[in-house]
């Protein structure tokens, strides 16, 4: 049936007599509207006889079908657009029709109960209208608002009429002008104070939706003088209102109006406001507490002024977040009203005292804790006491003030003894209380933690009392009322631990551990484990040594038993992990397991669950990694056992889920550390073959992962020293065998495989010809190869020499072909000769360089040869031949980089001897400044960076079982090598390119000898003024750059050598400084460092400080860097600024990736962070969207970002939200004309499909968002700007 046939039939079936044939009618037209909204929307006749036949079923006589015709409004309204402003009228005039006439015959008492179907359609219908013009909102507007206004000249009386109202503003609210908004303004505060019930409330919520339409600050604060500042008239609306119900109104209006996004817009209007909130808070009214004494029960009027006080709390606290600047004057105010209020407890009103001695007298408690119940009293207060929440109030007010003042406030916490009253809160009668109470010294510990060394007075303030904070904790943990309030108490503690953890001594941690206990044993049969317990041990496991704990061990380890049996698989899965922190925590501080019967209950648990199909391969991957890390450090005497560990991780080898993470674990057990008991040879054989299968299988594709895995476990076992004597000579030929046979399409796993069969050539005595010959083809193989490591192929060749006969394995390795690989070929012949002792074939080579080469090719694989001859073998030619044919080819860049590179080689050999002499050339080269004697000066510096080079890298090759690497570069050597080159660097004559490698010279020493970091120290502890030396400021930036990339250099040195306040100053110096090539290399420190995440308290340093706006200013083109320049007859402009820019934005992506810059946010709705979030924004919006093609897709990348962490960040300022439509609308109707390179052509693909992405983001948010949120104002501009833009909202 087509469309037409099927729109006359449904026309028919919805007159029909029969109710539910017309109810599937109205259904049948639901979908309809759904399935053609094109179709309906571009003919207007049909579109009318649709809304014409539903607004007649709205009327039908039938329940069900008005029902479902009420719903079909949605899609009803979801097809009109711009397009239907005469049919949108009809329409709307006619269920509004009904509307009124309806109201005509209610009764008073039934206008306020509840809205009427024909109401519900109306507003279905509004809420759903698809248009963007101005003027179809005017029409929707004009029909509807004159009618209520002029029926309601005082106060709306029913509840339709107030919730069509609040639909109007909320979604056509941009249609207002000025008359209209004052007409409105009018009606919803009269309203507001004169109705009662759900009247006035809903009056007051749409009072707040016309906030939303407030453009200037003069409409913002004329709403807050009329409803909320303006007593005299607010009292003369309603003068039957007493003063409770006046102030009720009155709050009840200032909360709604202060959580709206105009908000912002009435700050002028703070102090007064703040001043009207302090008196309803009626502090002078505290001594007029009074109970009835008969029943116990609140006075009537206290009740009510408690009422008045919660509200104008959450008044303040919305502000707070709002106005936290206007509120730095009366930090000292609040803090006194939230004291006030802690202590505020009419059940227990005059024990004030009691509270503020408690602190001192708990000093003076027993060290035994008493966990008896007789000090505890239930809250009694009965359903009229909410004193409670002022309490919780007041204690969430001090978080917010926390975060809110960065710290400020915290010494005034402590001096005014706020701290201490809070912790006496924690006995509380009312558990929100407690939790709220718990949240807040939560964020007072964090605070602190976050500030750091920064204020160690104020650390050592809490520090002071942490005794006396355990001990409440302590004491209150015990009497908890119920899990979740022992949680709450978990929460807290754990938290305490991680911030205080190097004072927390083991009897603070015995103490709280005993009041689990007890609080277990008083829940008996009733207590059920949480994942709160479970996560305050994993964290005592891995901060804590656990041998002052040994006699609560076994109590704790009880209970990772039943976290482990439950059949609750989130408390399985983090007892389990827990255990395995608990194993390494022991097995690091010598604690025997079979100390504790518990333990063997989880060993057996984790065998049974590691091998049972019963149980997830989450939970079974954890049980494996548990039972290698007890296999790897417990001496287990029970041979029993050993082998059933052994055996379940051999079964989860083949069970495909498990495969991967079970040899990353089984890999564990041949780290740098020792295994403790010792590995079968039938298991390590069994591993290996599945180890092959899982390398020779098909699916290398597919599960690139698993065959990287099982690489690497082949590697790491036999490099493994615990190899020795497992494994026969058969075995090893066949893995030989075996991995030569697999190709490798990733080259790292191709070097994987090389090195693999090195090592195992170093295990076998000898080779058959059939597997010799593999091996030369493989070296062959490797030489034509792209590797970029050359050890592996040189370690193959090395131990295949010893092997055969080396003449003839040169002679099979050297053809024609070897001159056109002069890097790979030279290294892996120059092996064969110096193994094989082919003394003449070293004096062939030296002959032939000596009497000249002209040939370019071999010039240079001659060069590379001898170079690695004599890493190791003297050779006949000096050093000055070397140096002298440096001299001789300065013009041949190919050439003579590769000499340096070789004079490095040649003097790694006896470094004692040559060091002097090239130290004092590279002087020489410095001292004159003759171009040819530069060029000598950089080729110099290449040949200490390769000798340096080699040294760390021949280290690292043979590195087994220690990191300690000082004896690479004797102190003396290391100190000659410094001074020069911070000679050579004083003198501000290095290009970018030297410097580049002096740095790295200077990294290699320090990696060589960590205690030379010191002599950055001292450069950055000078005076500023000596920072002026651009080429030692790039050299310093480059080498730290370098370091902490690094894994075998501590972490410990880089986070202190990062902390230091004078270091981040010399970035931001460097980043201030006018040469790009500083700017640059500043950007790529910070970058490297945001990328390695190693460093929380550097990050939050970076973030917080005012680097990020230097950084920001980078974003715009800057005009000293665009030059232009001649190319035959035209001029071309040349921006040497991009890389710089590119720099930018890859450094501001990784920060808005960074956890601590999006908590930041998400903490604080109006913080320092968040501004900052909006500056980049800003930022990109106005320079991001105009640049280079690359530069526009990172852009929209973090667009996208900014958005999934402040999706409103956008409508925070109008003038970013229709520059990002005008930059939007430009890109995506660029024209490239036809001379339009291939490659500009997919530049602007790219751009536009990235540009689409973040309008569809866009989109998604806007239609979701409340009035509130984004002002209706902006919605229309959104939906012109889709009109104009189709095709990209529909990627």
């Amino acid at each position: 049936m087509d469309f037409n046939t099927n729109l006359n039939d449904l026309s028919d079936r919805a007159k029909d007599v029969d109710p539910d044939i017309r109810f599937m009618a109205v259904s049948d037209i639901d979908k309809m509207l759904c399935g053609h909204k094109n179709q309906l929307a571009s003919n207007s006749y049909k579109l009318k006889n649709v809304a014409i036949l539903l607004c007649q079923l709205l009327q039908d006589s039938n329940p069900d079908v008005q029902n479902q015709a009420v719903k079909t409004f949605q899609s009803l309204g979801a097809v009109f657009n711009e397009s239907h402003i005469h049919l949108l009228d009809v329409t709307i005039g006619t269920v509004f029709d009904m509307v009124q006439k309806d109201q005509s015959t209610r009764k008073d008492n039934e206008m306020v109960m509840a809205s009427s179907n024909y109401t519900m359609a109306l507003r279905y219908f509004i809420q759903n209208l698809n248009y963007s013009k101005q003027s179809a909102a005017e029409a929707v507007v004009s029909r509807i608002f004159p009618s209520i206004v002029n029926n309601h000249t005082q106060v709306i009386q029913s509840l339709d009429y107030i919730e069509i109202l609040s639909d109007l503003i909320k979604y056509n609210g941009f249609a207002l002008d000025g008359p209209r908004i004052k007409q409105a303004l009018i009606l919803l505060i009269n309203s507001s104070y004169k109705c009662y019930g759900i009247l006035s409330t809903k009056s007051i919520s749409t009072l707040s939706l016309l906030m939303s339409y407030s453009t200037t600050a003069a409409q913002a604060e004329n709403i807050v003088d009329r409803a909320f500042l303006d007593a005299g008239g607010i009292q003369s609306i309603n003068p039957s209102l007493d003063q409770f119900q006046l102030e009720t109104v009155r709050l009840n209006i200032m909360l709604n109006l202060s959580k709206t996004k105009n908000s912002e817009k009435f700050v002028s209007r703070f102090d007064s406001i703040f001043e009207v909130l302090k008196d309803d808070l009626f502090l002078d009214r505290f001594e007029d507490v009074e109970m009835d004494d008969e029943d116990n029960e609140i006075n009537d009027d206290i009740a009510k002024f408690d009422e008045l006080r919660d509200v104008s709390l959450s008044c303040i606290e919305n502000l707070l977040s709002l106005f936290y600047k206007n509120f730095n004057n009366h930090n000292e105010s609040i803090l006194a009203i939230t004291k006030l209020f802690l202590k505020y407890d009419p059940f227990n009103f005059g024990d004030d005292d009691d509270e503020e001695e408690e602190a001192d007298t708990m000093d003076e408690d027993e060290d035994e804790i008493d966990f008896s119940d007789d000090d505890e009293y239930e809250d009694d207060g009965g359903n009229d006491d909410i004193s409670w929440r002022l309490r919780k109030q007041s204690a969430k007010l001090i978080g917010i003030l926390v975060k809110k003042s960065r710290g400020v406030i915290l010494h005034a916490l402590f001096d005014e003894r706020h701290f201490d009253l809070l912790v006496t809160k924690l006995n509380d009668s009312n558990d929100l209380v407690v939790s709220e109470v718990l949240c807040t010294l939560t964020i007072i510990i964090q605070q602190i933690h976050e500030l750091g060394d920064s204020d160690k007075e104020l650390y050592g303030k809490l520090i002071n009392k942490l005794e006396y904070v355990v001990k409440s904790i302590t004491k209150n943990l015990a009497k908890s009322k119920n899990v979740n309030s022992l949680n709450n108490y978990l929460s807290f503690v754990s938290k305490l631990l991680d911030v205080s953890k190097s004072y927390f001594t083991s009897n603070f941690i015995l103490s709280i551990l005993s009041a689990i206990q007890s609080f277990k044993a008083s829940s008996a049969s009733n207590f059920q484990l949480d994942t709160d317990l479970i996560d305050l041990y994993t964290g005592l496991f891995q901060q804590h040594n656990l041998v002052g704990l040994k006699s609560k061990l076994d109590s704790i380890i009880s209970d990772l038993v039943v976290g482990i049996s439950s059949n609750a698989r989130n408390a399985s899965l983090a007892s389990i992990n827990s255990s395995i922190y608990l194993v390494q925590n022991m097995t690091k501080h010598h604690i025997d397991y079979s100390e504790f019967p518990s333990f063997n209950s989880v060993l057996s648990l984790a065998i049974e669950k590691s091998g049972s199909k019963k149980f997830d391969s989450e939970l079974r991957e954890k049980c494996s990694t548990f039972l290698i890390a007890v296999y790897k450090g417990f001496r287990l005497d029970d041979s029993s056992i050993s082998e059933q560990i052994l055996a379940v991780i051999k079964t989860n080898l083949t069970y495909d889920s498990l495969s991967e993470p079970t040899l990353v674990s089984i890999g564990k057990l041949f780290g740098f550390d020792v295994t403790v008991n010792d590995i079968p040879s039938y298991w390590l054989v069994e591993v290996i073959d599945i180890s092959l299968k899982f390398i020779s299988s098909n699916n290398q594709v597919n599960q690139p992962s698993l065959h990287k895995e099982a690489l690497e476990l082949i590697v790491k076992i036999i490099k493994s020293s615990q190899l020795e004597n497992k494994l026969d000579h058969d075995i090893y030929v066949r893995i030989i065998e075996s991995l030569i046979s697999k190709q490798f399409i990733d080259i790292k796993q191709y070097e994987n495989k090389l090195l693999a069969i090195g090592i195992l050539l170093s295990k076998i005595t000898q080779c058959n010809i059939s597997l010799v010959e593999q091996i030369v083809m493989l070296i062959q193989d490797g030489i034509s190869s792209k590797i970029e490591d050359d050890y592996p192929l040189i370690l193959i060749t090395k131990h295949l020499t010893h092997k055969v006969d080396g003449e003839k394995l040169y002679d099979e390795l050297f053809n024609k072909d070897s001159f056109d690989k002069p890097i790979l070929s030279p290294a892996i012949l120059s092996t064969v000769v110096v193994e094989s002792h082919l003394h003449h074939k070293i004096a062939e080579f030296e002959k032939l360089l000596m009497c000249g080469v002209s040939d370019e090719k071999q010039l240079i694989f001659i060069l590379n040869f001898l170079g690695n001859v004599s890493k190791f073998k003297k050779l006949e030619i000096e050093l000055s031949v070397f140096l002298e044919l440096l001299r001789t080819y300065q013009s041949n860049e190919t050439v003579k980089l590769t000499i340096a590179g070789n004079i490095g080689k040649f003097i790694s050999r006896d470094i004692n001897s040559y060091l002097p002499h090239i130290l004092k050339s590279l002087k020489s080269a410095s001292e004159n400044e003759a171009e040819e004697t530069k060029s000598l000066r950089y080729c110099l510096l290449l040949a200490l960076r390769q000798e340096l080079d080699i040294k760390y890298r021949d280290f690292e090759h043979n590195r087994l079982n220690s990191k300690a690497h000082n004896n690479i570069v004797n102190e003396s050597s290391a100190s000659s090598i410094w001074k020069v080159v911070e000679e050579i660097e004083s003198k501000e004559e290095l290009s970018v390119t030297e410097l580049g490698v002096a740095s790295e010279i200077l990294t290699l020493i320090v990696l060589a000898r960590e205690d030379f970091i010191g002599n950055f120290q001292r450069y950055l502890d000078a005076e500023e003024a000596q920072w002026n030396y651009l080429s030692m400021n790039y050299l310093l930036l480059s080498a730290i750059k370098q370091l902490i990339s690094q894994e075998y250099f501590s972490d410990d040195t880089k986070k202190q050598f990062l902390r230091g306040d004078n270091f981040v100053r010399f970035v931001n110096s460097c980043l201030n400084s006018s040469s790009l090539d500083l700017k640059q290399m500043s950007l790529n420190l910070l970058l490297s460092v945001f990328r390695i995440d190693f460093d929380e308290y550097f990050n939050r340093r970076i973030i917080q400080t005012n680097i990020l706006m230097n950084i920001l200013v980078e974003l715009k083109p800057r005009t000293e860097f665009i030059k232009k320049i001649q190319i035959g007859p035209f001029k071309t402009k040349i921006d040497d600024g991009i890389e710089l820019r590119k720099s930018v934005y890859e450094l501001l992506f990784a920060i808005l990736g960074n956890d601590l810059f999006i908590k930041s946010i998400g903490e604080d709705a109006a913080n320092s962070s968040k501004g900052m979030l909006e500056s980049i924004l800003q930022n990109i919006v106005d320079f991001g969207l105009k640049d280079i093609s690359e530069i526009i897709l990172i852009a929209n990348l973090m667009i996208q970002n900014i958005l999934k962490i402040s999706k409103y960040a956008i409508f925070a300022d109008p003038a970013v939200f229709d520059n990002f439509m005008t930059r939007s609308n430009k890109l995506l109707n660029k024209k490239l004309n036809d001379k339009s390179t291939k490659q500009q052509v997919e530049e602007q693909k790219e751009s536009v499909k990235y540009m689409s992405k973040t309008i569809k983001q866009l989109d998604s948010i806007i239609e979701h968002a409340d009035s509130d949120e984004v002002s209706g104002t902006l919605v229309g501009k959104w939906r012109e700007f889709e009109r104009d833009n189709v095709q990209a909202f529909q990627v």
